[in-house]
């Protein structure tokens, strides 16, 4: 299920209708942890819904580059890497991604 939000986002001085994802909340990183770990530990999108009702705005004023997995279709990609003693194993490939960070308005 997802869950959509009506709300108004201002970006460069300029305000839009505009439909947030809640899911984005609970997005993680190549390594498989939350990048928004105070929105992620509430459990579940109803708790999600509540707390942005409570909070009533977000802000995303910093851009951080988050490692992400790498996907080809819906296949996640691994990378072969040699050990010292020649062992070859398996690695997940990820790439840097923008994102907003996401935190209640001031």
């Amino acid at each position: 299920m997802v869950y959509y939000v009506a709300c108004k986002r201002v970006r460069n001085g300029k305000e839009t209708n505009y439909w947030f994802n809640v899911n984005s909340l609970t997005r993680r990183d190549a390594d498989n942890n939350p990048v928004f770990p105070e929105w992620y530990e509430l459990g579940n999108l109803d708790a999600r819904l509540e707390k942005l009702a409570e909070v009533g705005a977000i802000t995303a004023k910093e851009e951080v580059k988050v490692m992400s997995p790498v996907f080809e279709g819906n296949k996640r990609v691994y990378n072969d890497v040699v050990q010292e003693d020649g062992t070859v194993i398996k690695v997940a490939a990820a790439t840097p991604k923008p994102v907003a960070m996401i935190i209640p308005a001031e």
